[in-house]
């Protein structure tokens, strides 16, 4: 076992305080002693690590009295340097980690104390068949898929700040994709420009590569950008995604390379409708649901609510690779029946699929405040045409 060096405590102050002794109010409102974590953006928020080593086993114990970290010996620089951590433990690639593991969990959490495994984390390697049962052995009562995602839905002055830089790193890498755009510019080419036009303006390495699509690969999702060229008289996909202080925001617009035909317009019109209504709704009180049916009656005035192919909107905050989003934070689906705060962030989208044009829409980040949200990648939401 390691302590931190007191030196090195970049995340300390009220903030700080204030984040573990929600997560402590949480535990004790459970009955638990201790939470296993191990979702690299929930260990930023409460530590300030960020590393891209999450796909190494890594975990996080926080307990009543004590934050313990169980990393690879390889990340014991970054720890010491970037995070606030209690002690540490860590592991060598010629060792078995769960041995790490198991000494952490006995120094740090009491015989027979009760202890949580956070839920719906895509970073959970450390959870073998071995750790498991030592923290049955050890802990006696384990409640599994223990929610503490909720804690990070409102963010801190501190943290909409980062937010809002992100908002603008995102709407000027976006801008500069736009701009580049001609004849046998390739998908790969845009995505590019993306990237540096956010780096260029102080970004940081972003959650995930800007997203372009042309022509028929406008009807595909989730794809990495291709060295397919525009052509003329085709769709386009634009979707860029910035970081700054591991804060997301993105934005996404589609446009035509030529005269628009009618029907497009139609569409992008239907979605821009839908999107502004949605805009116009969301603020404090309100039901998260029922911005998923301010978007349905809006597409329905257009006949086009059948077209939707995407949630309306996801909470935004701490990213890392290969996502931005916070959907476990908190969700605008029609079953949701929590309510809208002031503090949220969204990653707001009107998107619908056209089987003539592929992906038709548009998508912004942004905050809500006491009056309402406001868009925090401020883009032009007219249709875009031309470029060849």
């Amino acid at each position: 076992m390691t302590t931190s060096p007191a030196m090195h405590k970049p995340l300390v102050g009220e903030e700080h305080d204030h984040r573990l002794n929600a997560l402590r109010a949480h535990l004790s409102d459970n009955a638990l002693s201790a939470v296993v974590i191990t979702s690299p953006e929930t260990i930023f928020y409460l530590t300030g690590y960020s590393s891209t080593a999450y796909y190494m086993p890594r975990a996080l114990i926080v307990t009543h009295e004590a934050v313990a970290a169980v990393v690879c010996d390889v990340e014991d620089g970054p720890l010491y340097t970037n995070s606030v951590v209690d002690q540490h433990y860590s592991w060598s690639l010629r060792q078995d980690p769960a041995n790490a593991f198991a000494t952490a969990l006995t120094a740090t959490v009491p015989a027979g104390h009760a202890c949580g495994i956070q839920a719906g984390v895509n970073f959970s390697t450390i959870f073998t068949p071995e750790v498991y049962a030592a923290v049955v052995e050890h802990c006696g009562r384990v409640v599994r898929d223990v929610q503490i995602d909720h804690l990070r839905k409102v963010k801190s002055p501190s943290e909409l700040a980062n937010s809002r830089r992100a908002g603008a790193l995102a709407a000027a890498g976006l801008r500069r994709g736009l701009d580049a755009l001609g004849a046998g510019v390739t998908e790969l080419q845009i995505s590019t420009e993306m990237l540096v036009g956010m780096i260029e303006e102080g970004g940081e390495v972003p959650a995930s590569y800007p997203y372009t699509y042309f022509g028929p690969r406008s009807w595909r999702r989730m794809e990495l950008p291709s060295h397919r060229a525009l052509q003329k008289d085709e769709p386009y996909y634009l979707e860029c995604g910035a970081t700054a202080g591991r804060y997301g925001a993105s934005i996404l617009r589609t446009g035509y390379a030529g005269t628009a035909p009618t029907e497009l317009r139609s569409i992008h019109t239907a979605a821009v409708s839908a999107f502004e209504a949605m805009l116009g709704e969301l603020r404090p009180g309100v039901r998260a649901g029922h911005i998923d049916d301010v978007a349905t009656l809006a597409l329905q005035q257009h006949g086009l609510a059948d077209s939707r192919i995407n949630k309306v909107a996801y909470s935004m905050g701490v990213g890392f690779p290969p996502g931005w989003g916070e959907a476990a934070v908190f969700d605008l689906h029609p079953a949701n029946d929590r309510l809208v705060e002031e503090g949220m962030v969204f990653h707001l989208v009107s998107l619908l699929m056209s089987e003539t044009f592929g992906a038709v829409g548009i998508s912004e980040t942004v905050e809500v405040t006491d009056a309402g949200a406001r868009s925090l990648t401020e883009c032009s939401r007219s249709l875009r045409e031309g470029h060849l």
